[in-house]
């Protein structure tokens, strides 16, 4: 068996704007597993640095470089092949980086172990649901925003100072919904409360006000807003979606699949929140199509809540990179898109 990490950035399109940075580019990070002529590929997308409990790019190549490889070298010299997809996210620790790249190695072991069987991702999670699409705009450049035809939803980003006032009038009368997001940047409930007032009936979620562990605040808000209020940065462990159903701080979860460990902790998280009554849908962080693709399957299989499941534009974006493939995942990188990744590490298993 060998293994490669690859390292690519990408430049959006359009840059967004949050409570707390500039979302400009983004470095995707590859694993690539081959073993008896099939290949598996992962992809996640971390953020640059760290932020809102989320490990930086940096501490994630960490993590698989001094940790998880070694792990993941011993189990399959141990058990002469790679193990069974769902175990991979027993491998990594409670840390955030951990989380990370576990997902990234539990993604390429899923996709090669479903080539091996000759299975699709589809086979593996029946679809329930024909799972609709939002997408995301930057609330602090309004003049800026792409068209969107066949969004049931639209993510605005709350800028560190809010809306101003041209903004808000271009929101109210948008023709679909829309979720503010907060990114943990809001000052205060008031500052919340106005503006969802502000907005009126056009805004359909608020997402993460406050800070990830901050269950008081977001339940307060739950009470004196008609809205429904989701938590997204808060969300990463089965003890947090109990926690959060326990105390009313949010009727709808965003399930990020890289930020809670991998496709198996957020299948089960998803089971456990339906199960407590709350809704889910799937987010994401600016991944790649193969990642999106992933993603869109997930949330097909688990929510009819619109997600982050449509393609993310770049400068580079191209469909000569990624070829339909009938087992796996459902797709895969051309060899030219991998020839412009930059290989940051790899190595030789011998089973």
């Amino acid at each position: 068996m060998r293994w490669r990490l690859l390292s690519n950035s990408e430049e959006l399109l359009v840059p967004i704007s949050t409570s707390s940075q500039v979302h400009s580019a983004r470095e995707h990070l590859y694993l690539e597993l081959e073993h008896d002529g099939l290949f598996g590929h992962g992809e996640i997308a971390p953020q640059p640095v760290e932020l809102n409990g989320d490990a930086g790019v940096t501490d994630v190549l960490a993590e698989w470089t001094n940790r998880l490889c070694d792990t993941f070298r011993e189990v399959v010299v141990r058990e002469g092949g790679a193990p069974p997809w769902f175990r991979v996210a027993r491998f990594s620790g409670s840390r955030s980086s951990a989380a990370f790249a576990g997902t990234l190695l539990e993604m390429a072991v899923l996709d090669l172990e479903l080539k091996q069987t000759q299975k699709s991702l589809g086979e593996l999670w029946e679809p329930k649901f024909e799972t609709p699409f939002q997408v995301t705009m930057s609330g602090s450049d309004s003049s800026r925003w792409l068209s969107s035809p066949g969004a049931k939803r639209l993510r605005i980003k709350v800028g560190r100072h809010g809306l101003d006032a041209e903004t808000i009038s271009l929101v109210q009368a948008l023709p679909v919904p829309i979720l503010l997001d907060f990114n943990c940047g809001a000052h205060s409930l008031h500052q919340v409360i106005e503006l969802v007032d502000t907005l009126g009936d056009v805004v359909d979620v608020v997402e993460q006000p406050f800070a990830p562990g901050n269950l008081v605040d977001h339940a307060l808000l739950a009470r004196e807003v008609s809205c429904r209020v989701s938590l997204d940065e808060g969300v990463r462990t089965l003890n947090d979606v109990r926690l959060i159903a326990r105390h009313d701080a949010a009727s709808l979860l965003c399930i990020k699949p890289a930020r809670v460990g991998g496709y198996a902790n957020a299948r089960a998280l998803a089971l456990t929140a339906k199960d407590l009554g709350l809704q889910t849908y799937v987010g994401g962080f600016f991944e790649s199509p193969l990642a999106r693709h992933t993603n869109k399957i997930l949330a097909a299989s688990i929510t009819p809540e619109a997600s982050d499941i449509s393609p993310v534009i770049t400068r580079s974006t191209t469909s000569t990179d990624w070829v339909g493939e009938k087992y796996g995942l459902g797709l895969a990188p051309t060899q030219e898109f991998l020839s412009r990744c930059r290989e940051v590490a790899h190595s030789t298993i011998s089973v």
